[in-house]
């Protein structure tokens, strides 16, 4: 599961799980931020008028939210569902679905490193969210340009593993993807 520290920022469209149903509320996991939950007032469900919230959510389902309010002192995260238009929800998925390819590479640089998942995040995963938004992004550049990735102060081995693993995993998807086109 693709994971990243802290809190979410106000205005973040986040992925969630449903935990729990109220008659005012739905609690949420959010899938990227591990041990943080967030809660969907009924009003943030739907533009329509809502009745009954297990109408419009179900329990153990994910969907996209945008986060309204984070205190992060209470650990509060206040969630909607109503604010989040259709394509941002469908690029929201997107993102996610690249993310989850990154983490796998980056768990093969784990493997080369012999390290865990976890700790190959602290060496490096969270340093390639931190500078470039997401890690396929980085691993991108690794691909196309390690020097970006050097000049924003990766250590060179892991730039030469990035670009490895990379080419591995990013080249293959793309003529892969231009073989279907062609078809």
């Amino acid at each position: 599961m693709v994971k990243r520290r802290g809190f979410p920022s106000e205005g973040e469209v986040v992925l969630v799980t449903v935990k729990n149903i109220t008659p005012y509320s739905a609690l949420c996991a959010l899938n990227e931020y591990p041990g943080k939950e967030g809660m969907i007032h009924v009003s943030e469900v739907s533009g329509k008028w809502v009745r009954d919230i297990r109408k419009f959510v179900k329990q153990d389902k994910q969907y996209v939210a945008k986060v309204m309010r984070v205190d992060e002192r209470k650990g509060h995260i206040n969630l909607s569902l109503k604010r989040v238009p259709k394509k941002v929800k469908e690029k929201k998925i997107q993102d996610f679905k690249k993310e989850e390819r990154a983490e796998k590479m980056l768990g093969v640089m784990g493997e080369k490193l012999k390290m865990n998942l976890e700790e190959v995040y602290e060496k490096i995963g969270y340093e390639l969210q931190e500078i470039f938004g997401d890690m396929f992004i980085a691993f991108e550049y690794a691909l196309e340009n390690p020097d970006i990735l050097k000049r924003r102060g990766i250590d060179e081995k892991y730039v030469k593993l990035m670009v490895e693993i990379a080419k591995e995993n990013i080249q293959r998807h793309s003529a892969a993807k231009t073989c279907a086109t062609n078809l």
